[in-house]
């Protein structure tokens, strides 16, 4: 999944199975850099979920699997990563707010992180993932009513947010780390230069298309996003201008966005 191909044709990707083990299915997902074989060269993160198989056939049971089965999911935060333009690869498990960046080779070269407060799960973000995640899932005609009912009731959801959302690299080489996302509000983000210092974060209504928001990214000096409106996807584009504080007014910067 998510394949990336560097410039010696080295892949860094998600590899990941699916077993039953007794009565548990283990999903495991191993993220690394894999030769054009896609033999695993060097590991970079190894996650496994296990969740318990249904005690039988009947609706209670099956709802209740499907129940505890997105109930992990929602606790779980999403891994990130991408390949920059110099091969190398930045890695992010939102557990706590830290992204790391290896060498082409695959070696821990940096590591950014930032002091911050955990964000709560509110009502509008439950709504956003059952309407974004678990709701398309259950769609399937192999739900029943009866099972999808029972499934809704009992979906657990975590008390804090993911310490961030996804994030991206701009032209200069900025990292910009979606931190939060308000459907239909507001989009966080902070920036980080190129040694990974931070330098500032603003509210935008670029991409406020939920928690699970991941698609954003930047090319010839604009900001692309792809949302969902009226059940298609669309590809917005923005202009932006970045602008520094100078002599008591804001001022377009020298600084170029583009390389």
């Amino acid at each position: 999944m998510n394949p990336y191909i560097n410039s010696k044709s080295f892949i860094v990707a998600n590899k990941w199975h699916i077993a039953q083990e007794g009565n548990v299915r283990k999903q495991t997902h191993l993220y690394g850099l894999f030769d054009n074989e896609f033999n695993l060269v060097v590991e970079l993160f190894k996650d496994e979920i296990i969740t318990p198989m249904p005690t039988g056939t009947d609706a209670s049971s099956l709802g209740d699997y499907i129940a505890k089965t997105f109930s992990i999911m929602a606790s779980r935060p999403p891994v990130i990563f991408t390949l920059a333009n110099n091969d190398f690869i930045y890695f992010g498990y939102p557990e706590k707010y830290e992204i790391i960046i290896y060498s082409p080779e695959g070696k821990p070269a940096r590591r950014i992180t930032r002091n911050y407060d955990p964000l709560p799960m509110s009502e509008k973000d439950k709504e956003s993932i059952l309407k974004t995640v678990i709701e398309p899932a259950l769609s399937s005609p192999i739900f029943t009513d009866d099972i999808k009912k029972i499934a809704l009731q009992k979906i657990k959801f975590p008390k804090y947010k993911p310490a961030y959302q996804s994030f991206t690299l701009m032209e200069n080489s900025w990292l910009a780390v979606i931190v939060d996302s308000v459907e239909d509000e507001y989009t966080l983000i902070d920036i980080f230069d190129q040694q990974g210092k931070y330098i500032a974060y603003f509210k935008t209504s670029i991409l406020a298309e939920g928690i699970l928001s991941t698609s954003l990214f930047f090319k010839n000096g604009k900001a692309y996003s792809v949302v969902t409106e009226d059940e298609y996807w669309f590809v917005k584009r923005y202009n932006i201008e970045l602008q520094e504080y100078k002599g008591n007014r804001w001022v377009k910067s020298s600084i170029k966005l583009t390389q």
